[in-house]
């Protein structure tokens, strides 16, 4: 699950299990996408300085 992020914050994304319990949290700088978060892989686009 992503967190609503305010101007000027980080993206925060929360993992929890199955019933419902909190398993990790990730935080990301604003140079990376992320389109999945997963108990042990991210899957996520890195743009450079050039949006490359």
């Amino acid at each position: 699950m992503r967190r609503y992020r305010r101007p000027g914050e980080e993206e925060r994304w929360l993992a929890f299990g199955p019933r419902g319990d909190f398993q990790c949290h990730l935080t990301l700088d604003e140079s990376l996408t992320v389109y999945e978060f997963g108990a042990d892989y991210l899957l996520a686009v890195h743009a450079d300085e050039l949006g490359v």
